[in-house]
């Protein structure tokens, strides 16, 4: 709520300014003169009064729309009732870009001449104050005609908003407004009529949302006939219907008079009249408040709602706008609310009129959510739900609070402070919190429910709840900061720490599994296992939670995997404590997989399985920028050397065998008095590695290596061992067998040959 400040002592300057003034307009605009030079009114013709407001809570109102005000209270100069009134995002759709500033007369008393001064005070402290004046009209014999109550002068470009806290003007989220008013003492309608028209020009006169020529009544009778006359069923529709404007000020005129004449006690016959009008305003009430009961059907959100069309604007119509759908209220709907709330709380009459506003709008509240489809859903019903179902109802919900607190909420509230503006008797607890509160909590118990889920699988989809309550969290304080209302915001704070301990359980549930799963057999043919792929799946959609992860996962890993080396690599990193766990779920899926392998009694078929394995995880961690940063460099190559030192292995298990037919040993001939070499003993070896390279080749041919560069390495490895101790062999003894007959059962191979044949093993076929 605004509040009052004691005026500051100044005095009116008597620069005549334009309205429309630009932008050197951030500099002070003020200068004074203390002496008319120019035949016209003095300053002592005219009886002053000044007024200071605070728009406070200011940051709530720039996403005001254009043609939207704030009001201050009212205060009295010269014998009339005025007010501030300040447009946040301009009076008209050309001010869009700057504040516009206006004095307003209250009073009932038509054709008053006035002179105005706005100031927006410095909060800096430098003092300089923005003034715009019009008490330089006195120069020239023109103060303003204000014509009637609800007319308004000002300034449609005052000061640009981006200026305002920038230049000092807007402090604590507050803007501080100063006023002063002139009303001359005496001044003939004919004085102002001979000023120039073009003297005026600067003159915004327009009307809060252009309403028409009111006419004042010129008896009580007349305003009475009109108070009879609506007062009939078949007229009322035409207070309640948005079409006809004319037609409701028309009556809240004569509501108006019949009030001021009781409050006055000129005429005591018409207080059945006003008693009549208390009643048919109270009905209007009713009216317009049933038209906005009506939910459209278009308000139900699927699963299948894209989240981009959830944006942070109010789906609610602000005055200024043209249109709003059944459930919300129309800038119209609004203003005649607003103007029945008035009328009825100065008679004395609101009543029952506060109890069917909250009513009406809990029900619309209550049957948007409803539309939603959320449900009631207990701890058990989300246990039984699969992964892709959990997942949906998560969705949809944070679809559904993301419009409760961008959209319904906020709207909500803002129609509650504009209708009741000033009303003592009605307070944010009483009213607002009333009809939202039930929807809050519903959303807090879904979101409380989750946290008991026992599914690892189900992880992401909480992290997305998570994720979105906190980022939700502000605004539910933002929105509910009283006492009466702490339950929903505690309760919201309770949930997200509930959802944290469920993150860290269910991280933890998936570390035991991927470490100690032994359902499945490894692939007969050594290539990658179902639990590699779902582990590196799961780490690698974990990493797209990177930042919820991190806040969550707060202590290192403390399980022991018995590997010496890996505990060692943890306990050195300096690497963060969800890091450490990624790192962790990478080891203990290795050792699961070191574990799996030993199955196979073919041990060249054990590294093959631990190579094409090994290789996937490094291939995943690398197609994801995320998990790289999140394990690190230097993990990956400790990976990459295990990876390498399985292919050794591999080699050393099966490769052997074919190079040990190579060696020299026990080719001599055996006869006393004679070291020469037996060609039969030749023979024999070429033959037996024409034997054994074949075998071990028909061997590997059914074996696969899936990573194109890990299966060209392999077959670097092979025959870069291979071929040099074969030529070495073929140079030396080749020659020793190219005269005998068949010489091509015993070379079968040349260099070029064995390269071809190495370079076809492991493919897929």
């Amino acid at each position: 709520m605004s509040t009052f400040l004691p005026p500051p002592a100044i005095k009116p300057q008597f620069t005549s300014m334009s309205t429309d003034t630009t932008d050197q307009d951030y500099q002070e605009i003020a200068s004074s003169s203390s002496k008319n030079t120019a035949p016209g009114f003095s300053v002592d013709d005219l009886l002053t009064g000044s007024h200071t407001f605070r728009f406070d809570r200011y940051s709530r109102r720039e996403g005001f729309e254009v043609g939207k005000y704030l009001v201050s209270d009212t205060f009295t100069a010269g014998g009339y009732e005025w007010a501030i009134a300040l447009y946040p995002s301009g009076k008209k759709d050309q001010y869009i870009d700057y504040v516009s500033l206006y004095i307003r007369l209250e009073s009932e008393e038509t054709d008053v001449n006035a002179v105005f001064e706005l100031m927006l005070v410095d909060q800096s402290g430098n003092g300089k104050h923005k003034i715009q004046t019009q008490f330089g009209r006195l120069q020239e014999k023109q103060p303003f005609l204000m014509r009637r109550r609800g007319s308004q002068w000002g300034f449609g470009q005052y000061i640009k908003k981006k200026h305002l806290k920038k230049l000092g003007y807007l402090k604590d989220d507050c803007l501080v407004v100063n006023c002063v008013v002139g009303v001359l003492a005496s001044c003939t309608d004919k004085e102002i009529e001979q000023a120039p028209v073009s003297c005026i020009s600067d003159m915004d006169q327009a009307v809060m949302m252009e309403s028409c020529e009111d006419t004042k009544f010129l008896d009580l009778e007349s305003a009475a006939r009109v108070i009879i006359e609506f007062g009939a069923p078949a007229q009322l529709q035409g207070l309640v219907n948005d079409a006809d404007r004319a037609k409701f000020d028309h009556y809240l005129n004569a509501v108006d008079e019949i009030q001021q004449s009781i409050k006055t006690g000129q005429v005591s016959d018409y207080e059945a009249h006003g008693t009549r009008a208390m009643k048919t305003l109270q009905l209007v009430f009713q009216g317009i408040l049933d038209c906005s009961t009506s939910v459209n059907q278009s308000d139900t959100l699927s699963s299948t709602l894209d989240s981009s069309s959830m944006t942070s604007s109010y789906g609610y119509e602000q005055q200024g706008g043209h249109h709003a759908s059944h459930h919300e209220l129309s800038q119209e709907q609004v203003y005649r609310l607003c103007s029945i709330v008035q009328r009825l709380n100065k008679g004395g009459c609101l009543g029952d009129c506060i109890e069917v506003y909250r009513i009406s709008r809990k029900s619309v509240v209550d049957a948007r959510f409803l539309r939603f489809s959320i449900g009631r859903w207990s701890v058990n019903d989300l246990q039984g739900l699969d992964v892709e179902e959990f997942a949906a109802k998560i969705k949809l919900w944070i679809q559904v609070a993301q419009k409760c607190y961008h959209s319904i909420f906020p709207g909500e509230r803002q129609y509650y402070e504009q209708i009741f503006d000033g009303v003592r008797a009605v307070s944010y607890d009483t009213c607002f919190l009333a009809i939202v509160e039930h929807v809050a909590v519903e959303l807090n118990n879904f979101a409380d429910a989750v946290s008991f889920i026992t599914s690892f699988r189900k992880l992401f989809a909480v992290l997305d709840l998570y994720k979105a309550l906190d980022v939700i969290l502000p605004e539910i304080q933002k929105m509910f900061y009283t006492v009466a209302s702490e339950n929903i915001c505690q309760g919201a704070s309770n949930t997200i720490t509930s959802l944290a301990t469920l993150v860290r359980k269910l991280f933890s549930s998936f570390e035991d599994t991927v470490l100690n799963e032994q359902s499945n057999s490894p692939p007969p043919d050594g290539t990658i296992h179902s639990l590699t792929e779902y582990a590196m799946n799961y780490v690698t959609r974990l990493s797209q939670y990177k930042e919820s992860v991190t806040d969550i996962i707060t202590s290192r890993p403390t399980k022991s995997l018995g590997n010496q080396a890996d505990e060692q690599f943890l306990e050195a990193s300096d690497r963060t404590s969800s890091n450490l766990h990624m790192i962790w779920i990478m080891m203990s899926l290795k050792i699961n997989l070191m574990s799996k392998s030993k199955v196979y009694e073919d041990s060249a078929l054990r590294y093959l399985f631990i190579m094409n394995n090994v290789t996937y995880i490094i291939k995943t961690v690398k197609g994801s920028p995320e998990l790289v940063e999140m394990i690190g460099k230097e993990y990956l190559s400790k990976l990459r050397k295990e990876v390498l030192q399985a292919a050794q292995d591999y080699y050393s298990s099966i490769w052997h065998r074919v190079l040990y037919c190579l060696r020299d040993d026990g080719l001599s001939n055996k006869f006393p008095f004679y070291n020469g070499i037996s060609k039969n003993s030749l023979k024999d070896r070429f033959k037996t590695f024409n034997s054994t390279f074949e075998e071990v080749c028909q061997m590997q041919s059914t074996r696969l290596v899936l990573d194109v560069g890990l299966r060209e390495e392999l077959q670097k490895l092979i025959l870069s061992k291979l071929l040099p101790v074969y030529k070495a062999f073929l140079e030396k003894y080749g020659s020793r067998v190219q005269s005998e007959r068949g010489k091509e059962r015993y070379i079968k191979y040349s260099s070029e040959d064995l390269e071809d044949k190495v370079k076809k093993l492991f493919s897929e076929h």
